[in-house]
């Protein structure tokens, strides 16, 4: 009898304490601001260009770039929130099978479209890179390489796109295993 008071006991307490924390709802400070992806790209691009410390020739190229990137980045960030927002539709149970199908080839369609808008903001985003990229001196390649590269590689596994880690130092990418690349 006492084994059992003291669980019922010990779960009351426990689930007083969780109830209390979800009653306090987020805070500013658990959530991000508004213009946390712009602020959070400005600052890596900011920190890039002046790792590979650029020449007067060479701003206009950087400046080109850079505001594409942070388009792009805007861009993604929207197109991610649109995403989660029309998630919420009529549940596909309550559908007749008709209905079903429809829904889905039109998902299908949707999909396609979105990922050939993909495919075109990839081309053009590799095109400017590879502008910009064509102005850089040999040192600033490597820099150019290991800084973005690496720092796209790490953004892009803890985005959407990305899973959590596997405890061997690895991430999960569009279901595919990749190594974590430490700054």
């Amino acid at each position: 009898m006492k084994t059992w008071k003291f669980v019922l006991i010990t779960t009351c307490v426990l689930l007083w304490n969780n109830a209390s924390v979800y009653a306090q709802g987020t805070t500013e400070k658990d959530s991000p601001p508004d213009n946390y992806q712009q602020e959070f790209i400005a600052s890596r691009l900011n920190d890039l260009h002046d790792k590979i410390q650029l020449s007067a020739d060479q701003e206009q190229a950087w400046s080109t770039w850079s505001s594409g990137v942070k388009k792009d980045f805007s861009d993604m960030h929207k197109m991610m929130q649109d995403k989660m927002a029309s998630m919420h539709h009529k549940h596909e149970l309550m559908l007749t099978t008709p209905e079903r199908l429809e829904a889905y080839q039109s998902y299908l369609n949707h999909r396609l479209e979105a990922l050939q808008e993909h495919v075109n903001r990839v081309k053009q985003a590799a095109d400017r890179t590879m502008s910009f990229y064509s102005v850089l001196d040999s040192k600033q390649k490597v820099i150019f390489d290991l800084y973005w590269s690496n720092w796209q590689a790490n953004y892009f596994t803890h985005s959407y796109m990305g899973g959590y880690s596997h405890g061997d130092n690895t991430h999960s990418m569009m279901g595919s295993k990749v190594p974590m690349i430490n700054h």
